[in-house]
Order: C-alpha cells, then structure tokens, then sequence
C-alpha cells in the first residue's frame, strides 16, 4: 500500500513549485542563487547520492523537500538552519516545521521520557529524537529519504564534521584568514544586493567583526541593534562601538509588562510552534524588539538580518583530556558532554546509561562515518546538537517577524579554514581576537584598552579559556562546580540575588516574581532554564 504525502510549510519562508519546496539561499558555482533557483537545480534529482553530490557544492543556508511518486527525500544544510520536522504512518507520511500541526495530525503519542531530561538539562533533544516518539526531526548535513511503498526511513550526510590532521603555518595565518574573510563577506553583500544589512550587536567580538567587515566593505545601508530584555551590559557596549566605527544603533524599551503580555497571547503559541519546540527550546528574546523596530520603519521589510553565529570557535572549550586520544571512550565522552552542556536545571536527575547510547547515535559511532579520534566525537556532537539546535535555532526570530537572513561567519570557506588553524590557536582565538581588535583601532580610531572590552557577561568565559591549560584549571573547575550546587548558594541567591535578578530582566515578566522563586531550585540559567519546564508543561502536558 503507497504512502501518501501530506506536507505543510511556512508560507513566505518556503518556496514551492509542483512537488519540490525549498526554504534559503546559497552560492553555487560562484553564483547566488534563491530558493527559486535552487528548485530548479534540484528538482530533476532522483536519489540521495545525486542529492548529496550537488548538496556539498552549495555554500548557504536552505533546506529542501523533494516528494516524489515513490519516495520523498528531505535536507539541510551543513548546520540545519531550517528544522523540518516528519512522521510516517502505514498510510500517510507528515513533514512539516509547524508543531502544532503535525500534533494534531497524529494525535496522541507516547513522550520520551529521555527527551524530557534531555530538554530541561540542555535545552534541545538530540539525534532525530524528539520529545515524542512518533515525530523525528532533520539533522545538519543530512539527507532522508522516506520509501513510500515500504514506509522505510533511510538516513544519509551530505556533511560530516571532521578533524583536519593538516595545519597551516601559524606565520601566515592571520593573511589567510583575512582573505577568506573578505571573500565571505563579498558574497554576503553580493547577497543582499543593496538591501538594508541589519546585525544584532551585542558586546562580544563576533557580532563586532561582522559590523567591523561592513563598515570596511563600504556597504552603506546598514543598521545595528541591541536587545535589552535581559538586562545585561550588552546593549551599553554595543552602542559605543557602533558610535565609533560610524554605524547607526537601535534598540527597543521592553518591559516586564510586554513580556507578560507576549507571553499570555496567542502569538507566544505561534511563534514556539513554528520554532520547532519539539526538537529544541525555541529563542523567544528578539521577537518583540523586532516587531517594535519594523513597526517604527528603522529596519525596512526587505532586510537581512545578519547574526554572529560563527564556525570559528570550534575547539574553544574542547576539554584538553580528550587531546590525543584516538581510542574513544564514549562514558567519558558523555561525561564531559554533561560538564558542558547539560548545565540547566541541575536538579533533575540524567540516565547517564541512555544518554550514552543517544550520544553514540550523534556522532554515528561504529558508522562509516566514526569519529577518528575523541576531539573530533566531541566537536563533532556540540557542532551538530548544541550550535545547530540551540544557536543557529535562534534565527527562528527572524523567520516569525518575515525577515531574511544570512551567516556570514559560518561561510563554508571560513568552515574549511578553521579546521586548519593550529590548536593553540583556536583553543584560545588569540589570533582572531587580536585581528578584531587591530581592526577596531583602525576603524574605530580607539585606544588599545577600548578595542579589547567586551562584554561583562562573557568575563567568565575569558578567565576559564586563560586557566584551561594550567594545573589549576581542574582545582577551580571544581571548587567552582561545587559552589554553583550547593546549598548554601542557593540559599543566598533565593534570599537576597532573586529580587534584583527579577527586576533586571523584562523576559521573567512571563511569571511573577513569588512564581520565580517557587520555581527557583539554584539554577544558573534561571530565565532558560524555567522556560524550558513551562515549555513541557504548557504544551505538553495539558
């Protein structure tokens, strides 16, 4: 018996001729290319092998459904920009990237009980796994085909993320990147073509770099903008570099009263459905910032939205045990994947067991596509799960308010250049932080104190990059774990930090301050941490 199709996606972000749907836009062969065009390259293509072959061409941001006669096929690129979500029964195959949909389509469905844990402690499911058990979701660099005379669910990569064992030389380096750089940044304008380039800014050195490039570039019809719902230092710091590279910065006033009232409408439900909160904890914080900014006409309806997600960090917190090990130790590997990641909602329990076996399927352990050595199983598990899923997910923003957007800094030239850059120097980004602040001085005329400020949020980070490496890094890794779960923390934090912890940040205005502290149980993500339990329990368990 055939399989029917029964496929729904997002109207003004897909594109769609006949039985072919594409969402995105990508170089190829040196040309751009929207999803228009992209239909028109692969629409003719008949199975995984073609699709693949003409997929590790491109270098962009898509996501494509082909539904043939007999089977359908379904993509993304290397970092799964656009999640497509799908299901097979004996009679219908489901794809969407619209939760509330398919849920209703399927009706009741067990929940994964792993997937949960999974979710309150990193913020995401990972692998194909969603929070239920009848819904799979598309993983970066993958290609699936869906037989539709048998139901049978093949799962092919396109991409794989590997190690390189070549390095470049560390005296030529800085030349080579910024060559690569300035071609990435060519095909972002080439890109936009005239249209405003808008970039959030916040106060670290990503999002400056990829301002820093515009100004130099000479593209004019640019705009910054902060948002300050969370109440950090960001949006000071921002606005100063703007001011000194000569770019013009935005923000928006928000309130506990707007998130209150975000969180309580219907356009909350919407917006988590159609950010795959199945698959991950959707990103509700630029949502309303701009909608206020297109309301108020600073960013025009054509813009692109530049973010700084960016390739260039792999190796930056990759723990220095697992250098040189080319036996892997998957207990281990979970083990320093929990460390890292799994750090909201430190109260509920993990089945380390189970979770080993999901971390085995991420990085398709025993495959032909094993990891060669732990460095890269462990690189290979943050690219694919946590930037995919929770970083680049951010984007959905974008998506919900209808703008277009592009990534700049996960340009596939710059990808392929990271992975040989020496290990020093990406463990630390001495030589890419050193470009940005050289360029900073340069365009900004400041001081060599002034280009190196970054953000007060990111300081933690910094001091632990600058110990990782020495003999006390295990010690204050330790003591400061220790710290971050005890009691006595919590006790401090709940009596005298909740109250101002509240009041600076407008997004807690989805609860009130006695539900904040009901809610507390000595988290260190606290906003992320509630949201990914209200998540479960607003959508799933009612």
């Amino acid at each position: 018996m055939k399989i029917e199709s029964k496929i729904k996606l997002s109207e003004g972000v897909w594109s769609e001729s006949g039985s072919v749907f594409v969402r995105g836009h990508t170089y190829y062969e040196q040309e751009y290319v929207d999803s228009a065009g992209i239909i028109k390259y692969i629409q003719d293509v008949e199975s995984a092998e073609e699709l693949s072959s003409l997929l590790e061409e491109f270098n962009g941001f898509y996501s494509v459904v082909i539904d043939h006669d007999d089977k359908t096929m379904v993509a993304s690129d290397r970092m799964r920009t656009g999640p497509v979500l799908y299901s097979t029964t004996d009679e219908q195959l489901l794809i969407t990237d619209d939760c509330g949909w398919i849920l209703s389509e399927i009706g009741k469905q067990n929940r994964s009980a792993l997937s949960e844990v999974e979710y309150e402690r990193c913020r995401l499911v990972t692998g194909s796994n969603t929070l239920y058990e009848g819904i799979s979701q598309l993983q970066s660099g993958e290609v699936v085909v869906i037989n539709k005379s048998t139901g049978e669910v093949s799962h092919h990569q396109h991409h794989v993320h590997t190690t390189s064992s070549e390095e470049y030389d560390g005296e030529d380096i800085e030349q080579k990147f910024e060559t690569k750089l300035e071609r990435a940044f060519d095909r972002l304008t080439r890109a936009a073509a005239g249209r405003q380039i808008v970039v959030p800014l916040s106060g670290g050195y990503d999002s400056r770099l990829i301002a820093l490039m515009l100004k130099k570039s000479g593209y004019e019809n640019v705009l910054t903008y902060s948002d300050k719902s969370s109440g950090s230092g960001d949006a000071d710091l921002a606005e100063e570099v703007a001011d000194n590279i000569g770019l013009p910065w935005t923000t928006v006033e928000l309130t506990h009263s707007d998130w209150h009232s975000f969180y309580n409408s219907e356009k909350w439900c919407e917006y988590f459905e159609r950010a795959s909160y199945l698959g991950s904890l959707p990103q509700p914080t630029h949502v309303l910032t701009l909608e206020k900014l297109l309301d108020r006409g600073e960013i025009s309806q054509d813009a692109i939205i530049v973010p700084g997600h960016s390739a260039l960090d792999t190796m930056k917190a990759t723990p220095p045990k697992l250098e040189g090990q080319t036996e892997l130790n998957l207990g281990e590997l979970t083990d320093q994947i929990i460390s890292q990641h799994f750090k909201y909602n430190t109260h509920v329990q993990i089945p380390e067991n189970q979770l080993s076996d999901r971390v085995s399927d991420s990085i398709q352990e025993n495959t032909s596509n094993s990891p060669t050595s732990s460095v890269e199983a462990f690189e290979r598990w943050r690219l694919k799960e946590r930037r995919t899923k929770l970083i680049v997910n951010g984007n959905r923003a974008f998506d919900f308010v209808g703008l277009n957007w592009w990534i700049p800094l996960e340009d596939k030239e710059l990808y392929e250049f990271w992975k040989m850059v020496p290990m020093e120097e990406k463990r630390h980004r001495s030589f890419y932080e050193d470009y940005i602040e050289e360029l900073y001085r340069e365009i900004g005329n400041v001081d060599k104190e002034e280009s190196s400020q970054i953000s007060d949020d990111n300081y933690k980070a910094i001091i632990a990059d600058l110990i990782r490496d020495y003999p006390i890094w295990p010690f204050a890794k330790r003591m400061y774990g220790r710290w971050t779960k005890s009691k006595a923390r919590h006790k401090y934090v709940k009596k005298f930090k909740l109250y101002d912890i509240y009041q600076k940040d407008a997004r807690f205005g989805i609860i009130s301050e006695e539900e904040l502290k009901a809610s507390y149980n000595g988290q260190n993500y606290i906003f992320y941490s509630i949201l990914a339990e209200d998540t479960l329990d607003k959508f799933l368990f009612n």
